[in-house]
């Protein structure tokens, strides 16, 4: 029942990432500081770039808060999986 609720509440902050504003994650898991430091990035983001630019915010405020690492280190891990495993490690 566990995995049920892990994956209810993964469905829920990314619903609030893309359709509230990045860093819900971060806000629904108490960390206020860092969701309203993502919040301010993906509102500034949407001014000068674009919502290209606040998808790839909220994308990487969702991976940070499920995974603990964000979207740079996910794409370095499958680049380079054994010395991105052993820095992870360190």
């Amino acid at each position: 029942m566990a995995d049920a609720n892990s994956a209810v509440d993964n469905g829920v902050k990314l619903l609030g990432e893309v359709a509230f504003i990045p860093g819900t994650s971060y806000l629904l898991d108490g960390e206020i500081k860092t969701g309203a430091l993502y919040a301010a990035i993906g509102v500034a983001s949407k001014i000068l770039l674009g919502p290209p630019a606040v998808l790839l915010v909220a994308a990487d405020s969702f991976a940070r808060s499920v995974t603990g690492q964000g979207l740079l280190d996910h794409f370095k891990n499958q680049i380079a999986p054994e010395s991105a495993s052993k820095e992870v490690k360190k």
